[in-house]
């Protein structure tokens, strides 16, 4: 069944509720741990789209490249290393220029 209908054993058990929320505001939904959410009172559904499945026994794809995400975290990671970089080189040559303003000859 592409309902929300949970069987087991061949015997109906229980049924998951579907419904669709509004995206256009980030805050929608409350985080409430462990993957679960709670719709704020002033939220409101909106009628589940027809279109929706939800199939029992069957494992849902993420929706995020595990490759293309490791390639941006070490690009990213790099760009931070060359700022962290630049900055010590920086703050070498400052080091060095009060020290070596501060020796009278």
């Amino acid at each position: 069944m592409t309902n929300g209908e949970i069987y087991e054993e061949g015997e109906h058990t229980d049924t998951i509720g579907l419904a669709d929320f509004d995206t256009t505001d980030y805050q929608t939904l409350n985080s409430i741990g462990m993957g679960l959410f709670a719709k704020p009172a002033a939220v409101n559904e909106v009628q589940a789209n027809p279109e929706t499945k939800m199939l029992q026994g069957f494992l849902e794809d993420s929706n995020v490249d595990p490759i293309l995400a490791m390639v941006d975290m070490i690009e990213l990671f790099r760009s931070f290393e060359l700022g962290q970089k630049s900055i010590q080189i920086q703050d070498m040559t400052l080091q060095r220029v009060i020290t070596e303003v501060g020796i009278v000859r």
